[in-house]
């Protein structure tokens, strides 16, 4: 971001081994801190190939930026290291990286580590906690391992997730950690992958597990008779829309 107050991008492809082997991150916040607020918004783009293992990541916030919104549609993340890494507030202060977090109709696929890391240490009463949102979208193959987690949001105070599928993370005991009464999985599908924990009151509504019935994984389009078709709170599909 280089201090700007915004960025928006849309319809184009990255790929971190376009220019060399060593690419770090896609895009990063300022990496000074800043008490100025500023916003990204991803609109059909695709990232492809960051996998510097180094802490490496698709995007990374650096510790004493914060945005507003970041608004993620109609996107791809796949064959890389990370996804969001919104995780380095670790002062035990109550600061947090990003207000709100939307990420809509858009596919991870093939990460070795998280999809998303957003994250608050400490509380602090004077700010909303942090809100996230994820609808329709497909996590498949993300953290597969024996303590992995494809959706990290310790500490953070609202988080709802629906209408997604999570699949084929087979090594992974429990995909995602939800804590606290503003935190809602709803009418999503768990097929090949560890349990959803829940603590504090934490809300599951509606978590099915069945197999989607891929027609491929490429574009994560569905065959007739999956349980998938029409089966959103809006009644869309679970999972991507409009992905022919």
């Amino acid at each position: 971001m280089n201090g700007a107050k915004e960025l928006k991008i849309k319809g184009i492809h990255i790929d971190g081994y376009a220019s060399s082997e060593t690419v770090k991150y896609g895009i990063t916040s300022s990496n000074s801190p800043s008490s100025d607020l500023y916003n990204l918004y991803l609109d059909d783009v695709t990232f492809v190939n960051f996998k510097n293992s180094a802490g490496g990541a698709i995007f990374k916030a650096y510790a004493g930026t914060k945005a507003d919104t970041i608004s993620i549609k109609n996107s791809t993340f796949k064959d890389s290291y990370r996804g969001l890494n919104l995780s380095y507030e670790k002062d035990e202060t109550g600061k947090y990286n990003a207000e709100h977090i939307i990420i809509q109709n858009s596919l991870f696929v093939d990460i070795e580590q998280f999809a998303v890391n957003y994250t608050r240490s400490g509380i602090e009463a004077r700010t909303s906690g942090g809100n996230l949102l994820i609808d329709h979208c497909v996590f498949y193959r993300v953290d597969d391992s024996e303590k992995g987690r494809i959706i990290k949001v310790n500490g953070i105070k609202n988080v709802h997730i629906k209408n997604s599928v999570l699949d084929n993370s087979r090594e992974t005991t429990s995909i995602v950690q939800l804590k606290g009464n503003h935190h809602i999985i709803e009418n999503c599908v768990v097929y090949n992958s560890g349990k959803v924990k829940l603590s504090d009151s934490a809300q599951e509504i509606n978590l099915e597990r069945f197999n989607p019935k891929w027609e491929n994984t490429e574009n994560f389009k569905v065959r007739d008779g999956s349980g998938l078709i029409n089966a959103g709170t809006d009644q869309k599909n679970i999972g991507l829309i409009n992905n022919d």
